[in-house]
């Protein structure tokens, strides 16, 4: 047995993860087809010579299956393993009904769930993960249920999918139970469970809760830290998440990507240049000056705080200037009123071969309607007509405020 099918066969808690970690060349678009076709052909191979078929030749065809989302693939692998009564074998069905899950066949995927004898954690997951991404959330809790009366113990990703469908529900009563079942379970100290359950309290604005879920986990990681930053700037409250970010690096976990991005809007919502600064020395030291995504929210960020030369400082210091950077110059230009600025800034992103989107035309016509340019708004609604972009409700309403 190879190493690839060996590890599938032991790791039955997650099963995109599971799939994940082996190889990237399954999920290489330009390789796909390569990857799906030969370990069909091998699976065809022990067919014709009437040997029962492999499990390491099954296990890599429902590999394939997953990686190239071919139906037809399926279907001959679906069949094979039918013809032998392989379908409901106790580590060959569980896996098949992730697949089906994965591959969006969720009729057959319920079939075979239900014929298996032998269900894991692996498959019980999958079927709830299913019925949660399409819609069913009512089944999903009941099939919790019944997981536990089939004496399947639950971890880590049947709790997490369960949060994210009381998210979906709007149920933070839902929620709450949910929260007692993992208390009950042990996973309340564990940090990917928690980082979930802070997401969730913060969405149905707990936040007491969101902390008191936070301070109770043993082992805090960038991600339920980084997560608890995100809420409390999501929810305005800056000073909550700087702190937090002190306290992050006090206790030595090394900020992120996305950390600095919701202390750069915590950052913003104080309007505190002191911070913003810190925070940009930050960035810079561990190399992050040059991300396009954390540079716009740089330049957004010292607008907010009036410092619109020192957006424009780090704005020229990027190597790759996209839409998204430019708009939020041009945007911080208009909200303080540097309307020549933004509309120069716009001219210099077309000669850049940078085009105009949705909230760059409306930072624009925003600049022309507080100079009285209405000869250049014009203009830019004859560019809009033609790209299509009318329709959008919020270029209407922009347009709409210039003509009055």
């Amino acid at each position: 047995m190879n190493g690839i099918t060996s590890s599938l066969l032991l790791d039955h808690s997650n099963p995109v993860l599971s799939m994940e970690k082996h190889g990237k060349l399954w999920f290489e678009p330009k390789k796909a087809h390569v990857c799906a076709s030969q370990p069909i052909r091998n699976l065809k191979n022990d067919v014709n010579k009437q040997d029962l078929p492999s499990m390491d030749s099954i296990m890599d065809s429902l590999h394939s299956c997953y990686a190239s989302k071919d139906a037809s693939l399926l279907n001959i692998t679906l069949m094979t393993m039918q013809t032998y009564g392989l379908e409901t074998h106790p580590k060959l069905g569980n896996y098949l009904a992730s697949i089906l899950v994965g591959c969006g066949n969720m009729v057959d995927a319920e079939i075979l769930f239900h014929r298996c004898m032998y269900r894991n954690e692996f498959s019980w997951n999958s079927i709830i993960q299913g019925y949660i991404d399409n819609g069913h959330l009512e089944d999903a809790f009941v099939l919790y249920w019944r997981m536990l009366e089939d004496y399947v113990i639950p971890n880590r990703y049947t709790f997490q999918s369960l949060l994210k469908a009381c998210l979906k529900m709007r149920s933070l009563q839902r929620g709450q139970i949910i929260h007692r079942e993992i208390v009950k379970w042990g996973f309340d100290i564990d940090p990917s469970v928690g980082s979930t359950l802070i997401d969730m309290y913060a969405k149905f604005d707990a936040l007491i809760e969101a902390q008191e879920v936070f301070d109770n986990l043993v082992c805090r990681d960038v991600v339920s830290w980084t997560t608890l930053i995100t809420q409390y700037a999501e929810h305005n409250m800056g000073e909550k998440a700087l702190k937090c970010l002190d306290c992050m690096q006090c206790e030595g976990v090394i900020p992120n990507a996305i950390t600095y991005m919701s202390a750069l809007k915590a950052s913003g919502n104080t309007q505190s240049i002191e911070r913003t600064h810190d925070i940009h020395t930050d960035m810079t030291k561990v190399g992050l000056e040059n991300d396009s995504f954390i540079v716009s929210a740089l330049v957004e960020t010292y607008c907010k705080c009036g410092f619109p030369q020192q957006a424009q400082y780090v704005f020229n210091h990027l190597l790759d200037k996209d839409i998204v950077s430019w708009t939020a110059l041009l945007s911080g230009y208009v909200d303080h009123g540097y309307e020549n600025e933004a509309l120069s800034c716009l001219e210099r992103m077309r000669s850049d071969n940078v085009f105009p989107n949705m909230v760059t035309y409306i930072c624009s016509l925003k600049a022309c309607g507080n100079l009285g340019h209405i000869d250049k708004a014009w203009e830019l609604h004859a560019e809009i007509i033609k790209e299509g972009n009318l329709k959008d409700p919020s270029l209407g309403i922009a347009l709409v405020d210039i003509a009055c």
